[in-house]
């Protein structure tokens, strides 16, 4: 049995939602001291995925689809803005780093609330189910892709 064709292709749906998502986001964040989305991204990274240098860089170079140099980048952009602080082989947030990701975050919650009312919660559970097992799956997919491509260029 094939699965049924939405009207929209899906990742039509998800990029234009993804788009407008991080076009809201990048509204708020320009009212903090962040450059935008990546030290976003970094920063709620550190802070999700603890201090270990190795584990919080894979997680900022996975998360954001970025080389190692511009993740290393990006954590030590976020330390000279004194929002990190970096010590021996660990990265931490600082005081004030603290204070932006809870700031930050009550701000996302409180504009993105509104955008799922009306919305079932088991509806919004089977959407992040679906959304993770594609997110999972494009993930996978370009891991391939890329070894498939560095492979071609051997």
């Amino acid at each position: 049995m094939s699965t049924p064709s939405p009207q929209r292709p899906l990742p039509a749906a998800l990029g234009s939602t993804e788009n407008a998502l991080r076009s809201l986001l990048s509204e708020l964040l320009r009212t903090t001291e962040l450059a935008g989305y990546e030290e976003w991204v970094a920063l709620t990274l550190v802070d999700r995925h603890g201090a270990d240098e190795t584990a919080i860089l894979d997680a900022v170079t996975g998360g954001l689809a970025v080389d190692a140099a511009a993740g290393r980048h990006l954590l030590h952009s976020l330390e000279d803005k004194g929002i990190l602080h970096r010590t021996d082989d660990s990265w931490h947030l600082s005081p004030r780093g603290a204070a932006l990701v809870t700031e930050t975050r009550r701000r996302v919650t409180s504009t993105t609330a509104p955008l799922v009312e009306g919305i079932t919660a088991e509806d919004l559970a089977t959407t992040v189910t679906v959304l993770e097992q594609v997110g999972s799956r494009a993930r996978e997919a370009r891991t391939r892709l890329s070894r498939a491509t560095s492979a071609g260029r051997a």
